[in-house]
């Protein structure tokens, strides 16, 4: 049952524990998400602000060459990661900072080229084929000998993964030093909060099991009413119990007092005999409680007698005897209030051998005085016969 209780007790901890730390999870989660989030999308949104400053000062720059553009392409981006490239009103490739613009084809197909050609700014981010990188093109309208052309200008997108992932990963590394902490402070928590209520269940268990001598803490907080209200429980259930034992004692005192043996039956087991019973009956050597009926050296009729039921709501009186000693007794047998396990009755037996003495000599009394007086009574009555037939005749 210790087990049992402590199982519980790690259980309900363990329980308050998980809850806490998984609050205290989402909340970190969601603090991540809002923080890493547009932090990710503001550095995509800045990489793409800057890509198309260079592409509108590139686009300036080759508004103003009316030469070759490869060479202005190349020193535009040189010792960068970028990528330019100058494209016809058809989408035929002119320039290209890292390719021969002669295997490149057409790009005319592409949503930031077509953008820019017809006259807007446009933006994309794609993976390059073959090479799978991901990348974010910006692509700006450009007068080439004064012809309407496009330049593009498109650099990686994994160095922003990269920092994502870096900043993910440090965001992570944070989760998890909050959780362990977390952790430590939940379980101080629980214990700090699981304590008094392990004390008052503690308490009271005991006080149910009839230890009424248990100390009960005064607990602060929310529990001060519960720790309270359990004293004052303590306290009267120590005040009742004093006043039934008090009762208890009384009423062994008056059924000790009567010369009437009383007995109280639980079904067939005896659970209570006054001092009565003891002088009138041998009391088993373990004493009358918890013996049954049939095996407390009863005498037959009597035992008999106690263990036949009365009818419901009346008293059942049985005399018994007189036995080889001449004893006489009468068994009255009063159904009480039955429990749910047994039926209870109440068995009062009185000593009757003297009132039955004083009958017999009574009737004994008047047999033998009708027996003497009815000789002379008889003869009386015939000389008055006589002496009136005598009368009527005349002698």
């Amino acid at each position: 049952m210790t087990g049992l209780a402590s199982r519980w007790k790690d259980w309900r901890r363990l329980r308050l524990a998980i809850g806490y730390v998984l609050l205290v999870a989402v909340f970190a989660g969601i603090w991540a998400w809002s923080l890493f989030a547009p932090l990710t999308s503001a550095i995509a949104e800045r990489q793409q602000r800057d890509l198309l400053a260079i592409a509108q000062a590139g686009a300036f720059i080759l508004g103003e060459t009316p030469a070759d553009a490869e060479p202005v392409i190349e020193r535009l981006v040189a010792r960068t990661d970028l990528r330019m490239t100058l494209l016809g009103s058809d989408g035929e490739v002119l320039a290209d900072s890292e390719a021969d613009p002669a295997t490149m084809g057409n790009h005319a197909n592409l949503p930031e080229v077509a953008t820019a050609l017809a006259g807007r700014v446009g933006f994309d981010r794609r993976v390059s084929e073959p090479s799978g990188t991901a990348r974010i093109h910006v692509a700006v309208p450009v007068k080439f000998r004064g012809q309407q052309a496009a330049l593009s200008v498109s650099e990686s997108h994994d160095e922003i993964r990269a920092i994502a992932a870096s900043a993910w990963r440090f965001g992570l590394l944070l989760l998890g030093v909050a959780l362990v902490i977390a952790l430590v402070i939940v379980r101080r928590l629980t214990r700090s909060a699981s304590e008094p209520i392990n004390r008052l269940s503690a308490a009271a268990k005991s006080m149910a099991s009839g230890d009424l001598s248990v100390t009960i803490a005064s607990e602060s907080g929310d529990l001060s009413a519960l720790s309270s209200a359990l004293a004052d429980l303590r306290e009267q259930m120590k005040r009742r119990l004093e006043d039934l034992q008090a009762e208890r004692h009384n009423l062994r005192t008056v059924l000790d007092g009567l010369t009437d043996a009383v007995f109280l039956l639980h079904g067939h087991e005896i659970r209570f005999a006054n001092s009565a019973a003891g002088r009138l009956f041998r009391a088993p050597t373990f004493g009358w409680r918890g013996q049954h009926v049939e095996h407390a050296a009863l005498p037959a009729s009597v035992a008999a007698a106690m263990l036949t039921p009365a009818e419901e709501g009346g008293i059942r009186i049985t005399e018994c005897g007189p036995d080889a000693s001449g004893t006489s007794l009468r068994v009255s047998v009063i159904p009480l209030n039955p429990t749910e396990q047994f039926e209870r009755t109440l068995v009062v037996i009185n000593d009757i051998t003297e009132r039955t003495r004083v009958d017999q000599v009574r009737r004994d009394f008047v047999a033998n005085a009708s027996h003497e007086l009815k000789t002379p009574t008889t003869a009386i009555q015939l000389l008055a016969e006589s002496a009136c037939d005598a009368a009527t005749d005349g002698d």
